[in-house]
């Protein structure tokens, strides 16, 4: 079977489906791209995500938030 998604025609899924401490669902999916679209490079992954943090200028409170609670230093416990 062929799904077309967001990178391309995929040959097939596999997920599962877990719940957090207080029941909040998550997923683990892995696709199966067909071998013309798969993706072999950071630049090609760099095409279809990426992230920035806000301006702390404009946005002081969400820049504080995201900073403090979602960044870490990997040299440094959580």
């Amino acid at each position: 079977m062929i799904y077309v998604g967001y990178f391309g025609p995929v040959d097939g899924k596999v997920y599962t489906i877990k719940y957090q401490k207080h029941g909040l669902p998550y997923m683990h999916l892995l696709i199966f791209l067909r071998e013309d679209y798969k993706i072999y490079t950071v630049e090609h992954m760099d095409t279809f995500i990426s992230a920035q943090i806000s301006d702390p200028d404009q946005h002081p409170q969400l820049y504080a938030m995201v900073t403090k609670y979602m960044l870490h230093n990997p040299y440094e416990p959580i």
